[in-house]
């Protein structure tokens, strides 16, 4: 489930499309933004049924906090008729913050935390060693940070040790001949793995892995990130999000009985 700015080219296993900023049932434009970040949910999760919901001007790509309101509470309507695992919130507010915060959309994260539905959001392009974008502070939602790949920060993206709970490559991502970096394109990683951990889980055992579970067999089984120069957190589990994404070692752990009641998840 991704809200951003719709689809601009072909995105496998899409399966619905809906403009809350137009209201239409069409969410072409000509923004490739979308379309980038649903691959990456794609490269986390190959058979991930896509549901683009736009949420943008077309042709601005400017995000419509009101349009992501009502997109979210139809989430929250199909959330269990279509089974959705997580949604994906590429966008935050302009503010960077370095506590929890509770914005517009706040209910609605509440609203999908309830249904065990996973709301990943980036955690901003600001370059802040001790805050997050808004959204992404809110306490019902997973904030994303974005590496480089190989353990380090990017030196773009927002972290904050007591806001961020995984970190995910965002440097360099090759679309349709463009490379594009940020953490909008981290957090669809992280949706995906926590779908396709989910699913793996399923497929093992037959019942659910909640979306709690699901973060933190990734906090467990993350890479750690050089924290030279970053910025101590205050609470008792600062820096706990400071992992980078390993889906491989998360899957491993899925298989791994031991793993799994050692992070207390019954099978």
């Amino acid at each position: 489930m991704i809200l951003d700015t719709g689809v601009s080219s072909a995105i496998d296993n899409l399966i619905y499309q809906y403009d809350f900023y137009a209201h239409d049932s069409s969410a072409a434009t000509t923004e490739t933004h979308g379309s980038i970040v649903a691959s990456q949910v794609l490269a986390a999760d190959s058979e991930a049924n896509i549901v683009m919901l736009k949420v943008a001007a077309d042709g601005s790509g400017t995000i419509s906090l009101a349009a992501a309101d009502a997109a979210l509470d139809w989430v929250a309507k199909y959330a269990q008729q279509l089974n959705i695992a997580a949604v994906n919130l590429s966008f935050g507010a302009s503010s960077v913050v370095s506590r929890e915060t509770v914005t517009s959309l706040s209910d609605e994260f509440e609203t999908l935390s309830n249904l065990d539905v996973a709301v990943v959001v980036a955690a901003g392009n600001s370059g802040a060693r001790s805050g997050v974008s808004a959204l992404a502070s809110d306490s019902n939602v997973i904030c994303v940070s974005a590496s480089d790949g190989e353990g380090t920060f990017a030196s773009f993206s927002n972290r904050d040790a007591d806001l961020t709970d995984l970190v995910a490559d965002g440097m360099d991502i090759a679309y349709m001949g463009s490379v594009v970096s940020g953490t909008s394109f981290s957090a669809p990683l992280v949706a995906g793995a926590i779908a396709e951990v989910k699913s793996e889980f399923y497929a093992s055992y037959g019942h659910e892995l909640s979306s709690n579970e699901a973060l933190h067999l990734l906090q467990a089984t993350g890479d750690a990130l050089n924290r030279t120069g970053e910025v101590a957190g205050t609470s008792a589990s600062a820096g706990s999000g400071y992992v980078e994404l390993d889906l491989t070692g998360a899957l491993g752990a899925v298989y791994d009985l031991a793993a799994l009641a050692a992070l207390g998840i019954v099978v």
